[in-house]
């Protein structure tokens, strides 16, 4: 039996793609391009998490607006082996660094949807050449 570790903070999400929530086109987790990456792993065909994956749709605006994108993954063996939990809310900047990992654990105590937001807006103000610096 092999142990599975678990992503921290300050690690890169993995390069894999994972099969979208909705049955769409398959996402990767790390890609080019300015969006920081919003990652939500649920359990299949549970409506607790299909609750939260609907409240935070209705913060769509303020994640488009602070370029967040948000992929929805059913939790599975791959994420596993790939140190992702699930049920969690992981929130990841542009260049794939995680900053949250929020595991949600049996009582589906997922992120609020407005923290994703303030997280998302805090990414997307800083500064890579002088992170800290101004402190």
């Amino acid at each position: 039996m092999t142990t599975r570790t678990l992503l921290e903070t300050g690690q890169r999400l993995p390069m894999m793609t994972v099969e979208s929530v909705d049955g769409g086109a398959p996402v990767p987790l790390r890609r080019s391009g300015r969006k920081a990456t919003v990652l939500v792993t649920l359990h299949r065909e549970c409506d607790a998490c299909r609750a939260y994956l609907d409240a935070l749709a209705h913060e769509q605006a303020g994640i488009d607006e602070w370029d967040g994108r948000v992929a929805a993954t059913c939790a599975n063996e791959a994420t596993a082996d790939a140190g992702i939990p699930g049920p969690a809310v992981l929130i990841a900047d542009q260049w794939g660094e995680l900053f949250v990992i929020g595991p949600a654990g049996n009582d589906h105590a997922f992120i609020e949807p407005a923290e994703v937001v303030s997280w998302l807006r805090y990414l997307a103000v800083q500064c890579p050449e002088c992170q800290g610096e101004a402190l």
